[in-house]
């Protein structure tokens, strides 16, 4: 079958894909993802014999197994919320040498001295991380975890993924894990890629689609265009792009609409999502492979181009619950408001950065960790990272709320065919707007809502689509360069993003007013966006399609 025998860092030797194991151990693992106490026993017990068997191997396979079974039990021991299963594992590695074992204790490289955020399993949570277990096959994610320091996020965000990856639909459950595994390629976020090929295993997927992906069948082949399109450039997406699809004279290649649908939903979130694990700063766990980022250290003094912006300023505008909306009809006005949000170069205050403070600018906005993604390099087709998003260059393409909206237009569209889903995406993009935890860091305030709906149209003035209701002039000011900069490496240059960009946001010597929590929910706040314009972009070229048949 072309196996590959050799071990990438960190794992044990097993097939192209996973580097820590073989497709029968993730099944032994999936086992133990169950509410029946003596199923769960009997699991641990066949897991137990296995990491025992690896012990006596004289081999180097023999040994690297043993360090990849030391590496799961590890993980188990520090995040599983079954009781039984972390004492048990917890136990058989203090027997044993602890060689190759990695301490599980962080779950985001942003480092959180938090004690509220560490201790995950807490009493009154248990059940939720149990249900999240499961439907993992034995694994928390990690983007779970980091977003436990908003347990309200955790919850809206697990609910629609559950939806969208596990619960009735157009596509088995192989089949959303193996888009979702490409899509997370695209944006060479590898630990996405490595956690949704152990679930598209446990899903019962065909292992030789990971080893070779052009072994794949057709029709799933026949996507990736498309995938590329709405990864970099979803304004470009034409209604051919989907009548080749769901109108193809081969009936093995055909997708129906709600089968299309719901691929373009997986797409969408898997894109938005490995942008969000960089923005998150999540980690490896070590059983699935070594660490992807490296050289992230923090700056030793902050850089001129952020040393005007007042953070404590948004807090004041924040207090006055300034009405954002547009006054009038002045759309030219706005209009020259709205390409002013997108520039890096001004400030909150109308201040142009100076020449020196530009090249500043440029050079943080280059700047980030080295990111090795193995995996994901190979998982992904054609990529032309020339082409992204973040190049404005080009004549400027925008589409107006009023025009095509995702409550009038995109919603109602994908309701025809993936009701549920479209409904939990829905509610969890307003839900993650609406939510709040009453202030900015420590600082209680009234209302945040503006500085949520500016990060939100940031983001969406990024993908071309302007909100023309709202005033620019205004929403502008909530936003700080650091911000920006984060929001804009989030969307465009994900692997980019480093500590100093999450330090820049945080850090008090610098004025900053954000803390932890802060940046998650705002990292959040970019997940939904994203997937929603990309949503809007594609579903219009699907009205497009509807009108022309």
């Amino acid at each position: 079958s072309g196996r590959r025998s050799a071990m990438s860092e960190g794992g044990a030797p097993g097939r192209i894909g996973l580097p820590g194991s073989r497709p029968q151990d993730v099944a032994l693992l999936s086992a133990i993802a169950v509410d029946d106490e003596d199923a769960r026993s009997r699991a641990l017990s066949r897991i137990l014999e296995e990491a025992t068997a690896a012990v006596g191997a004289a081999d180097e396979q023999g040994a690297a197994r043993l360090k990849w079974w030391h590496r799961a039990l590890a993980r188990l021991a520090r995040w599983c919320p079954f009781g039984d299963v972390r004492e048990k594992c917890s136990e058989v590695l203090a027997r044993g040498s602890d060689d190759g074992v990695v301490e599980c204790r962080f779950a985001t490289r942003f480092q959180v001295d938090d004690p509220d955020f560490v201790n995950l399993l807490a009493e009154d949570r248990t059940e939720v991380w149990k249900e999240i277990f499961i439907v993992g096959a034995g694994r928390i994610n990690k983007v779970d975890l980091v977003l436990a320091a908003n347990s309200q996020l955790l919850d809206m965000h697990f609910r629609s993924m559950q939806t969208i990856m596990s619960q009735d639909g157009p596509l088995p459950p192989d089949q959303r894990c193996f888009l979702a595994i490409k899509a997370a390629a695209l944006l060479r976020c590898e630990y996405l890629v490595l956690a949704q090929e152990e679930l598209f295993l446990a899903n019962g997927g065909d292992a030789t689609w990971l080893e070779d992906p052009s072994l794949a069948p057709a029709k799933l082949r026949s996507i990736d265009e498309l995938n590329e399109l709405l990864s970099w450039c979803p304004w470009d997406i034409k209604a051919d792009h989907l009548r080749v699809l769901v109108k193809n004279e081969d009936p093995s290649l055909r997708w129906s609409l709600g089968q299309l649908a719901h691929a373009l939903i997986i797409l969408a979130t898997f894109q938005s999502l490995a942008c969000a694990a960089f923005g998150l700063g999540v980690t490896m766990d070590p059983d699935l492979g070594a660490e992807p980022v490296s050289d992230d250290s923090v700056e030793a003094s902050l850089p001129t181009c952020f040393e005007e912006q007042d953070n404590r300023q948004i807090v004041e505008l924040l207090e006055q619950n300034l009405d954002i909306r547009m006054e009038g009809e002045d759309s030219a006005r706005n209009t020259a408001a709205f390409h002013e949000f997108g520039e890096l170069g001004g400030s909150q205050k109308g201040r142009k950065l100076s020449k020196e403070q530009q090249e500043e600018l440029t050079r943080v906005m280059e700047s980030g960790p080295v990111v090795s993604a193995a995996e994901a390099d190979r998982i992904r087709s054609r990529c032309n990272q020339a082409a992204c998003m973040s190049e404005d260059k080009a004549p400027q393409v925008k589409l107006q709320e009023s025009e095509f909206s995702w409550e009038d237009h995109a919603r109602l569209l994908l309701e025809r065919h993936v009701p549920d889903m479209t409904e939990v995406i829905s509610q969890d993009y307003q839900d993650t707007l609406d939510f709040s935890t009453g202030g900015i860091g420590n600082i209680r305030v009234h209302n945040t809502a503006p500085i949520k709906m500016a990060m939100l149209f940031y983001v969406h003035r990024l993908y071309r689509y302007a909100h023309d209701s709202f005033d620019y002039s205004k929403t502008n000011q909530y936003l700080t360069l650091q911000m920006k900069v984060f929001l804009k490496k989030l969307v465009c240059f994900p692997t980019r993003i480093s500590r100093c960009d999450f330090a820049r946001l945080t850090a008090p010597e610098h004025g900053c007013v954000l803390n932890f929590p802060d940046v998650v929910h705002m990292t959040m706040i970019c997940f939904q966006a994203q997937r929603v314009a990309k949503l809007i972009w594609v579903t219009r070229a699907l009205n497009d399609m509807n009108a022309k048949a």
